[in-house]
């Protein structure tokens, strides 16, 4: 099922309605980001549902590369949701292009957390 440096996973919507605990983890390498993915947002989906911006209501949950826009010094960055209510966790440390990181982004159902290359790399508590 893969094709064009993805592999789509189906059916791609039902990943909502998180009850519990969650982990993504992925190998990624950072191309560059190039054409935006999402309309005029400057990120790349890394793993989640096609209706990434609609997770404020549904309870999905989704791993996604950042683009220089998104930082005030035009730094890459990992960027973890988890929903409803949603919560962001960004990454801390920058990525790097024309490099692999294995990614792990992890929710016990009280903390956020992303790990790069087996180091925790930024986490936030959410309630």
């Amino acid at each position: 099922m893969g094709s064009d440096n993805y592999v789509g996973i189906q059916p791609r919507e039902p990943l909502v309605g998180i009850a519990g605990s969650v982990a993504i983890v992925a190998w990624v390498y950072n191309e560059g980001l190039g054409a935006p993915s999402y309309g005029s947002q400057d990120l790349q989906g890394i793993f989640g549902p096609a209706t990434y911006l609609a997770w404020d209501s549904d309870g999905g949950f989704g791993l996604r590369l950042l683009g220089d826009s998104y930082d005030s010094n035009n730094n890459r960055k990992y960027s973890f949701t988890v929903g409803a209510p949603r919560h962001d966790l960004n990454s801390n440390t920058i990525v790097q292009e024309s490099a692999w990181d294995l990614v792990v982004a992890c929710y016990d159902g009280n903390i956020l957390s992303i790990y790069r290359n087996g180091v925790l790399d930024a986490s936030q508590t959410v309630g």
